[in-house]
């Protein structure tokens, strides 16, 4: 962790424990467990990577200094694909994934050539629907991962 900001590493990490240890987070069922064992022995080196990748970038979600939420995303030239937000559960019910939304967007209109925003959301998973729906991303097909597409154009 020499070669990056580890406090800055250190934020990203708690904000990936508090998604991969949340419970009722559907999303990461698959290998929470594998995934959280991991952390474990590896820490914070175990997002490394992940996090100096320069086409991604990362948001945190705090109530005052407890963070509650996160999330991703990956971008090129043309089309920028959200991934990975939650919020935790305990604080479901208050459209607070939208401000994840909004910093998504923003860092992307402001810093990026993209003209497309992008996501993929389970069926079973109808409040993310309406989430994306709220902050005008229309959805588009279901994917070969049986995962509803949506989509968003800039300017």
């Amino acid at each position: 962790m020499d070669n990056i900001n580890s406090e800055e590493l250190e934020i990203y990490f708690q904000g990936r424990k508090i998604h991969y240890q949340d419970p009722k987070n559907k999303e990461v069922e698959h290998n929470r467990e594998q995934i959280l064992n991991a952390m474990k022995i590896e820490g914070a080196d175990y997002f490394s990577l992940n996090f100096e990748d320069v086409s991604q970038a990362h948001f945190i979600l705090y109530d005052a200094d407890k963070i509650i939420g996160s999330a991703e995303l990956w971008y090129d030239d043309n089309i920028a694909q959200f991934s990975s937000g939650h919020v935790s559960s305990e604080y479901w019910g208050n459209h607070l994934s939208d401000l994840l939304y909004e910093a998504r967007e923003a860092f992307i209109s402001k810093g990026t050539t993209c003209k497309k925003l992008s996501l993929k959301i389970r069926p079973d998973n109808i409040a993310s629907q309406k989430a994306a729906v709220r902050n005008g991303f229309m959805q588009t097909n279901l994917t070969s991962e049986n995962k509803w597409e949506f989509e968003k154009k800039l300017g």
